[in-house]
């Protein structure tokens, strides 16, 4: 591992903006002169490889000074969006794919242009963006069509309470009074009304059996039958 020793600095230095060409001599001089082995320059593969992914960066961020000056990622995306979008702007933005040596572009000698590969990232953010906004009114259009599919026809409802009237006859429209019962008259099914009869406080007999008791006092001297 000591090998790449020489590769270390690379680390720490930002991505250059140089020509791919120059960059590509300037690995191939230090493998030469570092003659890493197979375990390290597996580890130089990967590394290369990982720097090819960009975290997010925030909104607010300023852009190269080459393209504009005193703006930000916000700024420049409300001025290229083509309608207003209503849902808030997110409070990052995803930097397109950028690898330390960019050898995918045909201009191989050529300084990388940052200005070009940041208003290529705002163009995608706006893409996203206007891609949601559309979705969203779709999803909002055909919402509001099944709600007014769902509604009720209260229009019919008329209609067929007055062809229900046609059927009905003179009788059935004048309502049945009520049967009286009278007051006095018990019900078939229940017991007999026992008429109240006002008997004096002090008596011979007291019959208790009215009162839910099975018994009869009498205090008179001789038995009746």
């Amino acid at each position: 591992m000591w090998c790449t020793r020489w590769f270390i600095p690379l680390l720490i230095l930002p991505l250059p903006s140089a020509p791919p060409f120059f960059l590509i001599l300037f690995l191939i001089s230090m493998i030469i002169h570092a003659r890493p082995c197979f375990y390290c320059i597996i580890l130089l593969t990967a590394l290369f490889l990982s720097s090819c992914y960009w975290q997010p960066v925030p909104l607010i961020s300023s852009v190269s000074s080459s393209w504009a000056t005193n703006a930000t990622f916000a700024t420049v995306l409300a001025s290229v969006l083509t309608s207003p979008i209503a849902a808030p702007l997110p409070a990052v933005i995803h930097l397109a794919d950028r690898c330390w040596c960019d050898v995918s572009s045909s201009q191989l000698f050529e300084p990388f242009d940052i200005a070009r590969w940041e208003r290529a990232s705002v163009e995608q953010l706006k893409e996203e963006l206007e891609r949601d906004a559309a979705r969203i009114r779709q999803l909002s259009s055909s919402a509001d069509e099944t709600e007014l599919l769902n509604e009720p026809d209260n229009s019919t409802q008329p209609q067929s309470s007055r062809s229900n009237s046609t059927f009905q006859t003179p009788m059935s429209l004048e309502p049945s009074p009520p049967l009286e019962i009278p007051a006095g008259s018990a019900s078939p099914n229940g017991p007999p009304v026992v008429s109240s009869v006002d008997l004096p406080l002090l008596r011979r007999k007291y019959d208790l059996r009215p009162y839910g008791f099975s018994m009869v006092l009498d205090f008179g001297w001789t038995r009746e039958e």
